[in-house]
């Protein structure tokens, strides 16, 4: 049978691996296509090629326009499809070079000609959502919609119509492509995307083809810049995120992977003023915050209506696109929108100086924060008019709650969380959707973009437990993403001590990737129920489930019976 391997000529490491996965099946007749690499496309690119992007489209589950890699990966496969068609060929495969096949693919793609006598696409491997489907026979169904093209065959009259949609001019992933064809329902980004749905698709109730292990970490689409579309509205190049930080920390680098995940850049003030800047975290304000952004405002002239937006660093991430964060703003008139926490801080009586809720009013978030505001350029330059002094020494927080209070300036607070989100006594409200990879709001009915997490030990670790999922760092299908922020030397990561009462969490220790000198393991209870322990030259341990090696390693282990 007919294969083509989509491969990126960089990714040598993955090419080894199908074409050793491949030796066992002499049945295909594969040639690996050289995929057109996403770090190479760029406006000019698509320009020079005389391909167009679907400029409506926005990822409903990540909140995000599409990145290079998705663009790279679905014209490689549009290519394929003219390939099939030049050649006249009568069906072919086409996998991905993340693909592992099961013991059942060489019996069950003898199956396929067949199937492709009356359809014009079949499954091998997807990612289904919902398993309520039309079952044909014992192998194959009519599928709902699903993702993935790690792998799938086409019928040359299949491929005729995918090419005659010209999706190369109306350019969306590829995995949301294909059910868009078939699939009755699709999702509201596509409803007005005006081409022929007309594929018949089938696929094999079990799948034949899966992503290896890891796929997601390494996935060239996902890990890829947001595309820069030249035909979409510029609403980006009229803000200016700006945000503070004395040294490169975790923190820092949360924050900036959170802004590339949505293609946003961000002015950093503050690493190049390190000695002056560390002299005053010895004291409990941040009025170097506030001097510092008053002299970047001085020392740039932006358009009047050009919005600037202030945020902390080692404690925020963004989880919002750009074009969502300036239509949630517009519903504040034009005014400077501060963040809003749950407590009068760090002047407790000044909480009667507050506006009381109204009637119809339930939010607890009544009071200003200043780790996150955004406003005209001309507005917040307004709030330094008066040129007050404000010490290095000096709490930020209460300096803009004076400003606020004074009730002199077009301040307004976000009290629905609309799109600052402050953690600090929010926890029991708060509901984090993995699957769509946002943070939700009970108690406001919001989807905030900006999380801060401001407070106390426990909203620091909230907040750093939420940015293991957030934004975008774990996903449904491949578990969690690769973090790419910056190299770790294995030599700082820290020693973990892991202590069980039970046995039966032991697999959670399957294939863990971590340095062994690294981890100690104490138990406290009988190890029954098929498990034992082996030691190995001493300072090594070997866990075992019935009689069955598992890949664990620890160097110290210490036992204790009850």
């Amino acid at each position: 049978m007919k294969t083509f391997v989509i491969n990126l000529k960089r990714r040598q490491d993955k090419l080894e691996r199908i074409k050793k996965r491949l030796q066992k099946y002499s049945e295909l007749d594969y040639e690996i296509f050289c995929a057109i690499d996403g770090k190479t496309i760029d406006n000019q690119y698509m320009e020079k090629n005389g391909y167009k992007s679907y400029p409506n489209w926005y990822d409903p589950n990540l909140k995000r326009k599409m990145t290079k890699g998705e663009i790279g990966c679905s014209l490689s496969h549009w290519n394929v499809w003219k390939i099939i068609l030049e050649k006249q060929l009568e069906y072919a495969l086409i996998i991905e070079d993340d693909a592992e096949f099961t013991e059942q693919f060489s019996e069950k793609i003898k199956l396929i000609p067949e199937y492709l006598k009356d359809n014009d696409l079949i499954y091998l491997g997807r990612k289904v959502f919902n398993t309520n489907e039309e079952k044909i026979d014992d192998h194959i169904c009519k599928p709902n919609f699903s993702y993935w093209t790690v792998g799938y065959a086409v019928s040359l009259n299949g491929v005729k119509k995918l090419v005659d949609t010209g999706f190369d001019q109306k350019i969306i992933p590829v995995d949301e492509f294909l059910p868009y064809m078939y699939a009755k329902n699709c999702c509201k980004e596509l409803e007005h995307y005006n081409i022929n749905k007309n594929i018949g698709a089938v696929a094999f109730i079990e799948s034949i083809i899966n992503p290896e292990s890891g796929s997601f970490m390494e996935s060239d689409t996902e890990q890829s810049d947001i595309f820069e579309n030249m035909t979409r509205e510029n609403l980006e190049k009229k803000l200016h995120i700006v945000t503070v930080a004395t040294y490169k920390s975790d923190g820092y680098y949360n924050f900036m992977d959170s802004l590339k995940t949505y293609g946003l850049e961000a002015t950093v003030l503050g690493l190049d003023g390190e000695d002056r800047v560390f002299e005053m975290l010895k004291y409990p304000g941040g009025g170097f915050k506030v001097n510092l952004f008053k002299d970047f405002l001085k020392n740039n002239d932006f358009k009047p209506d050009d919005l600037i937006l202030f945020t902390d660093c080692f404690d925020v991430i963004f989880n919002d696109h750009v074009e969502n964060i300036i239509r949630k703003y517009n519903k504040f008139s034009g005014k400077i929108v501060f963040a809003a926490e749950i407590y009068c801080w760090p002047d407790k009586s000044l909480t009667d100086q507050y506006t009381p809720p109204r009637n119809n009013e339930t939010s607890r978030y009544r009071y200003l924060n200043s780790g996150g505001f955004i406003g005209s350029y001309t507005d917040i330059c307004n709030i330094f008019e008066d040129d007050e002094e404000i010490k290095d020494t000096d709490d930020d927080q209460l300096y803009y709650t004076n400003k606020y209070l004074s009730k002199e300036y077009n301040i307004i607070l976000d009290r629905q969380c609309e799109i600052f989100q402050t953690l600090n006594g929010s926890k029991d409200v708060l509901e984090i959707n993995l699957e769509k990879s946002h943070i939700c709001n009970s108690e406001t009915t919001t989807v905030p973009s900006i999380l801060h997490g401001n407070g106390g030990g426990d909203a620091k670790i909230y907040f750093n437990q939420i940015c293991n999922y957030l934004p975008n760092r774990w996903s449904e299908c491949y578990g969690y993403k690769k973090d790419i922020s910056k190299e770790i030397n294995p030599v700082d990561l820290p020693t973990i001590l892991i202590i069980y009462d039970s046995p039966e969490y032991l697999h959670n220790f399957e294939d863990i990737d971590y340095p062994s000198d690294k981890l100690y393991f104490v138990t406290f209870a009988n190890l029954e129920d098929g498990y034992y322990f082996k030691f190995k030259n001493c300072d090594q341990l070997t866990i075992l489930k019935n009689k069955k090696k598992m890949k664990i390693k620890f160097r110290q282990f210490v036992l204790r019976e009850i």
